[in-house]
């Protein structure tokens, strides 16, 4: 009667190219897992950076539609006029500050 260790040796001699296809399987199925995984990771990181781009031009947005529907407030021309260009409302003084140079 054949021992447990025979059988089994037996069975590896026999089905051996069932197991191999099994552990190719099963390296190929692992490979595809890990670059999926490593994908998902890159995609989400595009994903995130894209949700902040996102936000960042509906508030770019909001402000030119502000702008857009200012133009005929003369206190915006004004404020504009200022910021742009640094023109000051008549009776007014502007006071522009140099930066320091050093001496030694």
């Amino acid at each position: 009667m054949p021992t447990w260790l025979q059988r089994s040796e037996r069975f590896i001699v026999s089905w051996w190219w069932v197991l191999l296809c099994a552990l190719v399987c099963y390296g190929a199925c692992e490979h595809v897992l890990r670059s999926r995984d490593r994908e998902y990771r890159v995609l989400f990181t595009q994903l995130e950076a894209l949700k902040v781009e996102k936000l960042l031009a509906l508030d770019l947005q909001a402000d030119l539609q502000l702008q857009i529907h200012s133009h005929s407030d003369p206190k915006w021309v004004e404020l504009t006029l200022m910021k742009v260009l640094g023109l000051v409302p008549e009776g007014q003084t502007k006071v522009f500050l140099a930066p320091i140079k050093e001496t030694r």
